[in-house]
């Protein structure tokens, strides 16, 4: 009689083992289901999407070891404004590049050191490039603006897209053809 109210005694780790086979089990017939799902509702899978995405380089894009990321002038087209018709804004900043590459209506020319202007180089990252914003209402448009109402500036915007402080140095070191105290690297 005693024999059939014996209680087998169950390991720690079997009880882990079997909790964690469960879980796996479980997961699995998860996403074997939700595949099945996705697949009667024609989602397309990110292996489709992928066949899509073109690993080309851009005509407007270049990155070389001499003067790093950058734009080329004049190589946007018409067809690119369809690629970026969720995000015009860009479309538009692309039109507007220099000949060094930069999104600056200047072209970087040497100022004399007589000229009695103000010299400003503003160099770093999306914000400074003017990201998510209008041409002529990015922050260094609005300051240039600005510093033009009361004295005589010239004001670079060296700010490129996906970017950090070790390509504005770059930049500012190896393309901009002003003088920059060395004190800042």
């Amino acid at each position: 009689m005693q024999d059939s109210h014996v209680k087998t005694k169950i390991s720690k780790k079997k009880k882990v083992k079997f909790v964690l086979f469960t879980l796996l089990f479980l997961s699995v017939i998860i996403i074997i289901l939700s595949e099945i799902i996705l697949s009667f509702m024609h989602y397309p899978s990110s292996h489709d999407v992928m066949k899509k995405v073109s690993y080309t380089q851009a005509k407007w894009w270049a990155c070389d070891s001499v003067a790093g990321p950058r734009y080329v002038a004049k190589q946007v087209t018409k067809e690119d404004s369809v690629y970026f018709l969720r995000e015009i804004w860009y479309y538009h900043r692309l039109q507007l590049i220099n000949n060094d590459g930069y999104h600056d209506a200047d072209n970087f020319t040497a100022v004399t050191p007589a000229s009695d202007s103000i010299k400003i180089l503003m160099t770093g990252d999306s914000f400074t490039w003017g990201a998510s914003s209008d041409v002529g209402s990015s922050y260094v448009d609005i300051f240039e603006k600005d510093i033009k109402k009361n004295y005589p500036g010239i004001v670079w915007n060296t700010g490129m897209p996906a970017t950090g402080t070790n390509h504005a140095l770059f930049t500012t070191k190896n393309t901009c053809r002003c003088k920059i105290p060395t004190t800042l690297f």
